[in-house]
């Protein structure tokens, strides 16, 4: 019996989205989209991420909804309390 780790599955539910950003920037909407299933996936309530992370619940829905335009330091928290973290490479 496999067992899978919760951030494999999580990586397998956002491959595809994963997959059609391979080719371009990604872009609020799509930053919004994988912050909003990982929450779900964690089955977190967007309220208490948001009393969590130390940011406003308006500013939470408004990233989720790719309206948002985050702070490097508000993003950060948000993606530390969901296990998440941005990486950074030279285009090859």
């Amino acid at each position: 019996m496999t067992i899978w780790s919760i951030d494999y599955i999580f990586a397998l539910k956002c491959n595809i989205l994963h997959l059609t950003n391979l080719y371009k920037s990604m872009n609020k909407e799509d930053l919004g989209k994988i912050i909003k299933q990982r929450r779900e996936f964690l089955n977190i309530k967007q309220v208490d991420l948001a009393e969590i992370a130390k940011v406003g619940l308006r500013y939470l829905i408004e990233i989720e909804n790719g309206r948002g335009n985050p702070s490097i330091g508000k993003l950060g928290k948000i993606l530390n309390v969901l296990g998440l973290q941005i990486e950074i490479k030279a285009k090859s």
